[in-house]
């Protein structure tokens, strides 16, 4: 791998240190050992020193090209904990799959939507410029209606994305109250893992698979 020439030198903890970015550098091309209560000064291609902490040279030393071949190992981070995977594994699948506990209405969903949408959305679901309208408008048809084919996949990207400020703060009964009131459901009746997909939505026979040549998404 090349990249360019750093020249680090090792000095005492103290002083002002600036962060570099951008440069590659091999285990081989650091010509000093480094300590843990050091930092370095790097000077790249012969230009000015520049201050660079422990830490950054750390990462810069794990980058490496295996020998004899082209691969790239990073050794850099450490593996994702179980817990930390499942807080991002929380994706649904339009059968309904991943779905999680909890359930709510759309008289819940009202208030949710009050409190955490509408300062955006407008409280019609008309829109507050730059922000989306929800509802058709004279200006846009995007509605939810008609730009989702699944149920379950707008409780996916309301739980997930919103609100704008503060996306996936939303408990899940907040989020299926909310899908709720989004879908229009029978205002009482109580939405849940267990028949979320079962809700047709106006518009599902409106997506086609796109028949490009080695796609398989739709539109």
């Amino acid at each position: 791998m090349t990249g360019r020439k750093l020249t680090i030198t090792s000095i005492p903890v103290g002083g002002i240190f600036l962060l570099i970015a951008g440069s590659v550098v091999s285990s081989a091309e650091i010509n000093a050992p480094l300590v843990a209560e050091e930092r370095v000064v790097v000077k790249v291609d012969g230009g000015p020193h520049i201050g660079v902490s422990r830490e950054s040279i750390d990462a810069l030393e794990a980058f490496r090209m295996d020998a004899g071949t082209s691969t790239q190992v990073y050794r850099m981070g450490r593996p994702a904990r179980d817990s930390e995977i499942a807080a991002w594994n929380i994706d649904i699948m339009p059968d309904g799959d991943g779905l999680p506990k909890g359930s709510g209405t759309a008289r819940e969903g009202a208030l949710v939507y009050a409190q955490q949408c509408a300062a955006c959305h407008g409280p019609k679901g008309k829109g507050v410029p730059p922000y989306l309208a929800l509802s058709a408008t004279e200006t846009s048809w995007r509605t939810v209606g008609d730009y989702w084919p699944y149920a379950t996949t707008v409780f996916d990207y309301v739980r997930r994305t919103m609100p704008f400020d503060t996306p996936g703060s939303l408990s899940n009964d907040e989020a299926y109250a909310l899908t709720a009131f989004l879908l229009h459901v029978p205002i009482d009746a109580v939405i849940d893992a267990t028949n979320l997909a079962q809700v047709v939505m106006p518009n599902a026979n409106g997506f086609i698979l796109d028949d490009r040549e080695k796609s398989n998404t739709t539109h």
